[in-house]
């Protein structure tokens, strides 16, 4: 998620929130912060610029059936 904070695209200030297999990690200029609990962050969702999925399979694909 890329979060933008500020009054004007053009102006403020922009971010990003990226899962991570140990966590949330957030991208703050040059200053990477792993973060355990990303509830308040969340909040900043409000303001997203820009968001980015991945598709995840929930059940295992179907097999080929023999005969």
């Amino acid at each position: 998620m890329i979060v933008h904070v500020g009054s004007r695209t053009r102006g403020g200030h922009y971010w990003a929130l990226i899962r991570h297999r140990s966590g949330w990690l957030k991208f703050d200029d040059e200053k990477i912060t792993l973060i355990d609990t990303p509830d308040k962050f969340f909040k900043e969702s409000q303001k997203a610029y820009i968001l980015f999925y991945q598709k995840k399979w929930v059940f295992e694909k179907p097999q080929a059936q023999k005969d």
